[in-house]
Formats: structure tokens, C-alpha cells, sequence
């Protein structure tokens, strides 16, 4: 069965109770989704066969409609917006991301035409994973979840690119946000995903085979993902998990 590859971008474009967000500022997020979806349609009929935009702050999304008109791309280009505000105040920004998701997988109609052959990419919509026909052309052949745990210098489940297939997310993910009894935030996805690798009835693939090159404002601090140290870190990731696939960093 030839896998059918849905980008899932998840938007918050008006955040609202984010005391650890420096990034807050709506017209700088809506530039930041603007050039990621501009990317994304790009690779639409190559390594992607659809993209699904789901944005819970119920802002004006108009010209990213716009956008996706101008690329006469509407026939692959879902959105979910406009459905009303839905922001968690005392909640990390993981609780509200994995309430999108849940949005996003129930209302998707690409999604759902997809069936079992889906395979969702989710990113954080406001990141452009640059090397992404690398990364979708060297997953593996058969997965639940496909992701990024690492042990150094913390525990650590990387959020802003993840994979899974629809099984995977019914058994996986679904109403994670509530059911797990804290914030879903990366430390506490590494506990609950680590402690999914002994299930043998789950195929849950904890590394990356190649290391995502991520490019754009980092949300709490500002900083450029693909500048200076974290540029830097990129690197020395890619060739660690090369040559030392044991070390998880």
C-alpha cells in the first residue's frame, strides 16, 4: 500500500496566556505560518500529498486562504480554523497542541480519504523542516510513531516534528492531553513514550534515522533554530547519529 503523507501545521496565531512565550506577537506568528506554508505547498505532489492547517485562536486566517488560491493548491490544502478560542491558561503549550491534534485527526477530511494509508507529519507551523523529503524518504517502512527521544544533556521527546499513522494515534495519542494527568510537554513524552517501547503490539520507533534541519523563531526566546549554537547543534546531532546511534542527543 503506497503511504499517503498529510503535513499536519498546528497554529496558534493569537496566543493568550503564555507567560513563557517571548514570540507573542500575532503579526510576526502569521508571517512565520505564511512562509512555512509557502514552503510546504512547494513540496505538494512531491513528498507531500496534503497539508492540514489547524489554528485554535480563532484568528483572521484570510490571507493564508489567499495564498493557498494563488498556488491553485485548495484541493490539497485543508484548514481548521475559526472554530472559536481555545487557549488553556496554567496549561503548557503542549496541552493546547495536543488538543489541536485531536481536533485535527476527528475533523480532517484528507485525513479521513487517506484511511489507512495516511501517514501524518506533524510540525509546529511556524517551523520549516528543510530536509523534509530526506527525512519522509528514510522512515521506515512500518511504524505506529516515528520520533526523537533523547537522553542528553536531558530526558527529552522532540514535539516539533513528529509522525504517526492513524492505528498509532488511536492507540498513542488520542485525548493524550486529558488522560495523561500532567502537561504533555517533552520530559513527560519521553517517560510515556520510553515506556511504550516494551509493547509489542506497538511500533513505536524512538529515533530519527537522520537528524531534521529546522529552520525558524524559536517561540519562547527568539532565537533562530538554524543560527549560531543551535545551527551547530544540528550538526554535531546528524553526525552523532551516524556514527553513534547508541548516544542519544
Amino acid at each position: 500500500m503506497r503511504r499517503i503523507n498529510i503535513l499536519v501545521m498546528t497554529a496558534t496565531i493569537t496566543p493568550r496566556g503564555s507567560p513563557e512565550l517571548a514570540r507573542t506577537d500575532p503579526a510576526l506568528r502569521l508571517a512565520d505560518y505564511t512562509e512555512a506554508l509557502r514552503f510546504y505547498i512547494g513540496h505538494l505532489g512531491k513528498v507531500l500529498d496534503g497539508i492540514v492547517f489547524v489554528e485554535n485562536s480563532d484568528s483572521d486566517i484570510s490571507s493564508l486562504r489567499d495564498l493557498v488560491d494563488a498556488h491553485q493548491a485548495a484541493d490539497k490544502v485543508e484548514f481548521i480554523a475559526n472554530y472559536g478560542i481555545h487557549s488553556y491558561p496554567g496549561r503548557d503549550r503542549s496541552y493546547g497542541e495536543f488538543k489541536i491534534l485531536d481536533r485535527a485527526m476527528a475533523e480532517s477530511a484528507l485525513v479521513e480519504a487517506a484511511g489507512d494509508a495516511a501517514v501524518i507529519w506533524k510540525v509546529t507551523g511556524r517551523y520549516v523542516v528543510s530536509n523534509l523529503p530526506r527525512m519522509i524518504a528514510t522512515a521506515p517502512e512500518n511504524f505506529d510513531f516515528y520520533g526523537d527521544l533523547r537522553t542528553r544533556p536531558i530526558a527529552w521527546a522532540d514535539l516539533r516534528f513528529i509522525a504517526w499513522t492513524k492505528r498509532g494515534y488511536d492507540l498513542l495519542l488520542r485525548n493524550l492531553a486529558d488522560t495523561l494527568g500532567e502537561d504533555p510537554r517533552e520530559p513527560v513524552m519521553f517517560r510515556y513514550l520510553k515506556g511504550k517501547l516494551s509493547d509489542l503490539s506497538l511500533r513505536v520507533v524512538p529515533r530519527y534515522r537522520r537528524e531534521p534541519l529546522i529552520e525558524g523563531v524559536r517561540g519562547w526566546d527568539n532565537r533562530h533554530y538554524s543560527k549560531g549554537g543551535p545551527l551547530l547543534k544540528y550538526y554535531i546531532r546528524g553526525i552523532s547519529r551516524r556514527i553513534l546511534p547508541f548516544v542519544w542527543i
